[in-house]
């Protein structure tokens, strides 16, 4: 069959749960760059956790799962009505219901939401798809196809044209707890003369003594204006402890700022010494199947000194080299998935 012929009847379906603004980013990110191959690409918003695995529907899952009734009904589609031409493409974890969809399967998860039961489920999946090499090194233990396809971010409504100001920090760490905002804020605590920290914290995650340099604020709930507010800070912090890929620390860049990062994976796989200002860190734990990490105090000291002592060259430097990286990773997706998909 020709590629151009295979292209017609491909197709695919891209399964994420409403539970997450960024998940329905990296579903739009992938379908523009399967439709840019030419491929059908469908989006499929699923219910969230609470919904799938709660009441009656919650009840049937459990059900089927105790009886291994997936198991024969996959083995019965393999014999009689497999669709070779469409793939499932499951976001984040694996929606156990759609698998028994008479189509392949792939995933393409972020580790650290990967429930662990979701494990015995990988001898369903065609192929894992890991958006960083961490990734496809922790999902090669479980002895499945792997294959590495990174991931790229966009920049939306955003204005290159903003003008960055350098007398406050910012960082956004939203409603998680593995954001390093307690880290943060305890660190600015210690600094009262230093410029104000501005930070997107949810009401539920904010201390309940605040610093006086410190100011909180509320999640945008417009992305432009979010962007606007974002682009027009020199410095951003992303003190994370675990990524599944790191969209805020890659836009960030691509703003052209300067952004200081974990230096541990994933999050040392999108920002490195040339683009960025990276923080040691320490092992503090597992989150799921994904290890975490935790900002050293004393890195993120030395990497505010650091960055306020800046001048107009070493500023363009990183800025420049940042906004390049941000280009190469989509370049580098593109290509990888063009690859993964042909290799289908």
């Amino acid at each position: 069959m020709s590629e151009w012929v295979w292209r017609w009847y491909m197709k695919f379906r891209i399964y994420f749960s409403k539970t997450g603004f960024g998940l329905r980013k990296d579903a739009r990110i992938l379908s523009d760059a399967l439709t840019h191959f030419g491929y059908q690409a469908e989006i499929v918003e699923m219910p969230s956790s609470e919904v799938r695995f709660g009441g009656i529907r919650g009840m049937l899952i459990k059900i089927l799962k105790a009886f291994n009734v997936l198991f024969f009904y996959r083995s019965v589609q393999d014999i009689l009505f497999r669709e070779k031409d469409t793939v499932g493409i499951h976001l984040e974890s694996i929606f156990y219901e759609n698998l028994y969809r008479s189509e392949h399967h792939i995933v393409i998860p972020n580790q650290e939401w990967f429930e662990v039961s979701h494990v015995q489920l990988l001898p369903y999946i065609k192929e894992v798809w890991a958006k960083t090499k961490f990734a496809q090194e922790i999902y090669a233990q479980y002895k499945r196809p792997v294959r590495y396809i990174g991931f790229c971010s966009v920049l939306e409504s955003y204005d290159a044209s903003v003008t960055k100001r350098r007398d406050y920090f910012f960082s956004r760490t939203g409603m998680s707890e593995y954001r390093g905002a307690k880290n943060i804020i305890d660190v600015w605590a210690r600094h009262p003369e230093w410029p104000p920290l501005k930070i997107v914290i949810h009401p539920s995650k904010r201390p309940l003594v605040k610093p006086d340099n410190v100011e909180f604020l509320d999640i945008f709930p417009r992305v432009e204006d979010f962007v606007q507010f974002a682009s027009s800070s020199l410095f951003h912090i992303y003190a994370t402890e675990t990524e599944g890929f790191g969209h805020s620390i890659l836009e960030a860049m691509g703003y052209g700022s300067v952004v200081m990062v974990t230096d541990a994976p994933p999050m040392n796989e999108i920002a490195n010494e040339s683009c960025a200002l990276m923080l040691t860190a320490e092992y503090s734990g597992q989150k799921s199947i994904a290890p975490r990490f935790a900002v050293v105090p004393a890195a993120l000291e030395a990497a505010v000194e650091n960055a306020m002592k800046m001048d107009e060259e070493s500023i363009k430097r990183i800025s420049s080299a940042a906004q390049q990286r941000m280009q190469d990773f989509k370049q580098d997706f593109y290509s990888s998935l063009g690859s993964a998909v042909k290799n289908l």
